[in-house]
């Protein structure tokens, strides 16, 4: 008798055992990935050249469509549905290649009704990807010629009022600008290894910013963060960031040619930028701290080129050279600043606005501006009948308080020749 139920709970376990490995099997086939989705991806429009993988592990589907239309060439996703039992979705890779940004936009918009749009969404769990890939077909935005974007990250973590990145790389190559970054985000905190945007084309984001003003990109931007402030403020969770930190960053601008400007040379060189945005919203004084500031322009009005940094709310310049100033040329650029301003249309800002802006900057902005080196020069001119043939200022420890608007201290000396 104690045979027979030995005989009968062996028989049983095993029975168990293999219900399980079956099901693990059938959940990990293929075949019944293909299966389910060809039963119900085309209820919803979706279809696909070909896919492959299991429900334990994760899939591959090429040429992803929605309507007949492509969505993205290849998809690669992994995943270890375990995490689910801790209430949150492990994606252990996933790889997005050729992405097309317009069709996306139409599911989106067949997906979401109006009263989705205007609520809230959140995440009901935690979501962790451990490696991203993202490349995006061209496409155009605002005026934004997009040829190419590359999205690569490390060790992503959603988890309600905030995203941590351990690694993230960005490129975004444009008609107007190259973009290339690179840096992670903790608890809010994010942090710019480095920043890169160079070959602007100053001209092209005249058009791109005539767009955005039509579109008003600017003030459906300003409706999204206001009620992150609004939280902020009144101690609720928000997703706007605590603090910023750019390591370095350059910009570079192209040759442009104006009117009255040509704009020969222009960069722009940052590093240790810090920038804490709870005190700009609380319009708290130094909120933003810079390590070195570098500008060189050059163009037919003069050459430019500064040292500086900001430190405790005191702008402190090591060098400033502003050389082969053309007095003539100068005069013709801001005669032509006058004449578009007396053209354009003017926006009614009530006192109230005014007082709020004026407030605002006054309080951000520093309050001393120390100038340790200046020198300057004036290309020959004449002002018939008088001919000047060359002016030098210079000028050290300069101290301008930026509230008066006066110098409390320091020496500039003037020397000029004429005829």
């Amino acid at each position: 008798m104690k045979r027979v139920f030995k005989w009968m709970r062996y028989t049983f376990f095993t029975l168990i055992l293999f219900t399980i490995i079956t099901a693990l099997f059938l959940l990990n086939s293929t075949k019944t990935i293909q299966w389910a989705a060809d039963t119900y991806a085309p209820e919803y429009g979706f279809g696909y050249k070909q896919i492959s993988g299991g429900l334990l592990t994760g899939l591959e589907v090429k040429a992803l469509t929605f309507k007949n239309e492509l969505l993205v060439d290849t998809l690669n996703l992994g995943w270890n549905p375990a995490s689910l039992l801790y209430n949150k979705l492990s994606i252990t890779h996933l790889e997005a290649n050729g992405l097309n940004v317009e069709n996306i936009k139409k599911v989106v918009e067949a997906f979401t009704t109006e009263e989705e749009t205007d609520s809230e969404f959140v995440m009901p769990v935690s979501v962790g990807v451990g490696q991203l890939t993202l490349t995006v077909k061209p496409f155009e935005e605002s005026g934004i010629e997009v040829r190419d974007i590359t999205l690569d990250g490390e060790g992503i973590f959603y988890y309600g009022e905030g995203v941590n990145i351990d690694d993230l790389s960005l490129s975004i190559d444009t008609n107007v600008t190259n973009i290339e970054l690179s840096g992670g985000i903790d608890e809010k905190h994010i942090r710019i290894k480095k920043l890169s945007i160079v070959d602007v084309d100053t001209i092209a984001f005249q058009d791109v910013i005539e767009k955005m003003i039509a579109l008003n990109i600017v003030e459906e931007i300003v409706e999204e963060v206001e009620p992150e402030v609004a939280q902020y403020k009144a101690g609720e969770e928000n997703f706007i960031p605590k603090h910023v930190r750019i390591d370095s960053a350059v910009l570079k601008v192209k040759y442009a040619d104006y009117s009255q400007v040509k704009l020969k040379q222009g960069e722009v060189r940052v590093s240790s930028l810090d920038v804490d945005i709870y005190r700009i919203i609380d319009l708290k004084p130094n909120a933003v701290q810079v390590d070195s500031f570098t500008v060189l322009l050059d163009s037919n009005l003069s050459k430019l080129s500064m040292h500086s940094r900001l430190e405790n709310e005191t702008v402190t310049v090591e060098s400033l050279s502003l050389r082969d100033i053309d007095t003539i040329a100068f005069m013709k650029f801001l005669g032509s600043l006058e004449n578009n301003q007396t053209t354009t249309t003017e926006t009614k800002v009530t006192q109230e606005n005014k007082t709020i802006a004026n407030n605002t900057a006054s309080t951000l902005l520093p309050k001393y501006l120390y100038v340790k080196h200046m020198d300057s020069s004036v290309k020959s001119v004449t002002y018939d009948p008088l001919v000047v043939k060359s002016v030098e200022v210079n000028a050290t420890d300069v101290k301008f308080n930026i509230g008066t608007l006066t110098a409390e201290s320091g020496e500039v000396d003037v020397a000029s020749v004429t005829n």
